[in-house]
């Protein structure tokens, strides 16, 4: 048996699927995300060919279950009209089927999102809605290339509510240039009193191609803040959450009990999971692949005759063996509050856990990074949180033998 084989996802059937729409109406200033502006043709006819990709999907498999989530993320996949979300789930029916419990996400710019079409988005049969809120001063969101105010937020929230979303999540990001520990801590305030009953809270980064980036090396971008200040503001987003009731269930996420994001619970779980769109990540019989990134050459592709799949649209491609999968086990796991467990590597990989592994947990609990978890596991320390990437990395380098 290949080590690969022996990856215990690799006969797994998904029953999560990740779609991504890559447009939008212009880009932020901090943006690395794969989108571009396309006008409204454009975008019909990219989920013309997204409603291709994902009638082939079923070909990479010898069966589909039906889906349990479905998350629409781009880009902005609020731009599509409620007519092609509709095309694009009763294409998800169509080839998949949807559980009854499905949840179904799609992710809102409160800048593009009219009060009718939040309506008509649940009447197609969203059934989650995640909203860019970002930052609760409209100076900051101005900064940023936001082009949503805070009265914008405001609106669709109330919206969303009329609607009858019950599940909204609202996204926050700190870290931004001249922004304070108080303004962030107005920032949850207003998400929670709006009725959100799931936070995302997530650190700015400076990455390649943005235009904060080519600020940053022409001297021009306003002052960041310093990292004692970004972990202030991070405790700040977990301490106002937990006094609202949302509980931290990942690093970079809190809700209300059963208001957990279910979709991304399987990529911290490990699982594996179909992806459709532009430069959209998948996990499929233990290989994880990427689509190509290429826009145009993506829908030409899916939009001619008989389209079907290619070498040539897999960017990257690479096979998760035994080891890699027991180490993603522990450096995703450990994202989650309920962390990893002894009995559960076991019932997953059919062997107790490697002595490397054990070790390296004993370690990171003699540093104080790990601390015990029920009775057989263990999960991040609070002052871990800060640097969990240290505690990954322990485990990403860990070496062993495989049985």
């Amino acid at each position: 048996m290949s080590a690969c084989a022996a990856n215990p996802y690799r006969d797994r059937v998904p029953c999560s699927l990740y779609l991504h729409l890559a447009f939008c109406r212009h880009r932020c200033r901090y943006c690395s995300f794969l989108s571009r502006v396309m006008d409204p043709a454009e975008r019909h006819a990219y989920v013309t060919a997204l409603c291709s990709e994902i009638r082939a999907l079923e070909r990479l498999v010898p069966a589909v279950l039906p889906l349990v989530t479905l998350y629409f993320g781009g880009g902005t996949p609020s731009l599509m009209t409620a007519d092609e979300a509709a095309q694009i789930i009763a294409t998800v029916e169509e080839v998949f089927g949807l559980d009854p419990g499905a949840e179904i996400t799609l992710e809102v710019n409160p800048g593009d999102t009219a009060a009718e079409k939040i309506r008509d988005f649940a009447r197609v049969g969203v059934t989650r809605l995640s909203v860019g809120l970002q930052a609760a001063q409209d100076r900051h969101l101005a900064y940023a290339g936001r082009d949503h105010t805070v009265a914008d937020y405001h609106r669709v929230m109330e919206a969303a509510g009329r609607a009858g979303f019950a599940s909204l999540s609202s996204d926050i990001l700190y870290g931004l240039p001249q922004q304070t520990p108080e303004e962030v801590a107005a920032t949850v305030e207003l998400a929670l009193a709006a009725g959100s009953t799931h936070l995302s809270f997530y650190s700015l980064t400076i990455d390649p191609g943005t235009a904060f980036e080519r600020l940053e090396r022409a001297g021009r971008l306003a002052a960041l803040p310093d990292e004692d200040t970004e972990r202030e503001m991070y405790a700040v987003c977990l301490d106002l959450a937990r006094a609202a009731g949302l509980r931290r269930y990942e690093l970079s996420n809190a809700a209300l009990p059963g208001h957990e994001g279910r979709h991304n619970l399987v990529y911290w779980r490990g699982e594996p999971y179909w992806a459709a769109g532009a430069g959209a990540s998948s996990y499929l019989g233990g290989v994880r692949r990427r689509t190509i990134s290429g826009i145009r050459h993506w829908m030409e592709h899916w939009l001619s005759p008989g389209a079907d799949w290619t070498t040539e649209l897999w960017e990257e491609e690479e096979a998760v063996d035994l080891a890699d999968a027991m180490r993603e086990f522990f450096w995703l796991g450990l994202r989650l509050a309920e962390g990893v467990g002894r009995e559960r590597f076991r019932r997953l990989f059919g062997q107790p856990l490697p002595v490397a592994l054990e070790r390296s947990a004993a370690g990171l609990v003699a540093e104080g990074l790990l601390e015990s978890a029920g009775t057989d596991g263990w999960r991040l320390t609070r002052p871990a949180l800060d640097i969990a990437n240290v505690v990954f990395r322990r485990f990403l380098l860990t070496e062993f033998d495989i049985h």
